[in-house]
């Protein structure tokens, strides 16, 4: 496979004129023909290859689920510049794993992120069957990343990350049946943006996003083109949601290892943050955060197997709480 010019100088200004590119190899296509993550060897290189995101605006758009609209173009277009902002400016001080970004660069429609290969350390994707081992780690991961950016906002990423939020989405919520839920979308909504303790949120933390070490039993996460400020729960809901169905057993004592983790970091990273408040906080807003992606998955794919006993049960829970009045999530910042 052959390299883009772009990606090609982009190569030569993070290594030297020297290097030789030994091979290429597809991992694969961005969504929506957006681009493609490739493999990269190298030799007369500091390292034996890179990751390079390639990502290129196709004139001809094709949306999986049929969404062709200039909306959700421009949102995808925004999303990698929000990917490539993260890695070139903010990654650095990021103490959870992710790849060292070496050089970003852009010309035209085209932009190039050349990362660390973190297969050179031993971090490879996941196997056919999750273990609970391994979304343990996941949640560390959450968890450190969540208490490092406490209260830490930045204007170049997403305001409110995650890929399914409400404002980035109306066509989506005109297209809901549920009329109910299309109701309350916004209140659900308003409980988690207006929580007292925001953080910055992967946006995408599905276990696919990961990637893990064996040896030593850790995690690292990739694709940031939806980080931005939010509750954390929303990011471990949506691991969750995408666990094996017979994990969801260990539903429960997952959200216990999660928060056990964050009061161990927010005591490392903000000694003075009421850490039992940030942690009752949101473990309140967890059904919120099933409530709002499943707002999401009603207009976006009615069918999806996501869309299941648990998912709506937790929903019509929040939903009669608001209709109710009895809402008893946690107070919020105005």
């Amino acid at each position: 496979m052959l390299l883009s010019e772009l990606a090609i100088s982009t190569l030569k200004a993070a290594f030297g004129n020297g290097i030789q590119i030994t091979n290429v190899t597809l991992i694969q296509a961005l969504w929506s023909d957006f681009g493609q993550l490739l493999r990269v060897e190298l030799v007369k290189a500091p390292v034996k290859s890179v990751i390079i995101k390639r990502i290129s605006v196709p004139n001809d758009k094709h949306h999986p689920k049929g969404w062709h609209s200039v909306h959700a173009s421009q949102r995808k277009v925004r999303s990698y510049q929000v990917e490539s902002h993260w890695y070139q400016k903010m990654s650095k001080s990021c103490q959870a794993r992710v790849a060292k970004c070496f050089l970003v660069s852009s010309k035209y429609d085209e932009t190039v992120i050349v990362l660390e290969d973190l297969a050179l350390c031993e971090f490879t994707p996941k196997t056919q069957v999750f273990s609970l081992q391994q979304v343990k780690q996941c949640l560390d991961w959450l968890a450190k990343f969540h208490a490092q950016y406490l209260n830490i906002q930045s204007n170049r990423l997403w305001h409110i990350g995650s890929y399914w939020h409400l404002a980035t989405r109306s066509g989506e919520l005109a297209a809901m049946a549920d009329q109910q839920l299309q109701f309350y979308a916004k209140d659900i909504d308003n409980k988690l943006n207006r929580c007292q303790y925001q953080t910055l949120v992967h946006g995408d933390a599905k276990l696919a996003n990961f990637l893990f070490n064996k040896q030593k039993k850790q995690a690292a996460a990739v694709d940031f083109q939806y980080i931005g400020g939010g509750v954390g729960i929303k990011d471990v809901m949506l691991l969750l949601s995408s666990m094996p169905q017979k994990l969801m057993a260990h539903e429960q004592a997952l959200l216990n290892f999660y928060f056990m983790q964050l009061s161990q970091y927010l005591d490392h990273f903000h000694p003075n943050v009421k850490t039992q408040d940030v942690c009752h906080q949101w473990r309140e807003l967890y059904p919120y955060a099933w409530a709002d992606f499943v707002r999401f998955l009603k207009g976006w794919s009615p069918e999806h197997a996501k869309l299941n006993t648990h998912s709506l049960s937790l929903t019509e829970q929040v939903l009669h709480n608001l209709k109710s009045g009895h809402d008893t999530s946690s107070p919020t910042s105005n």
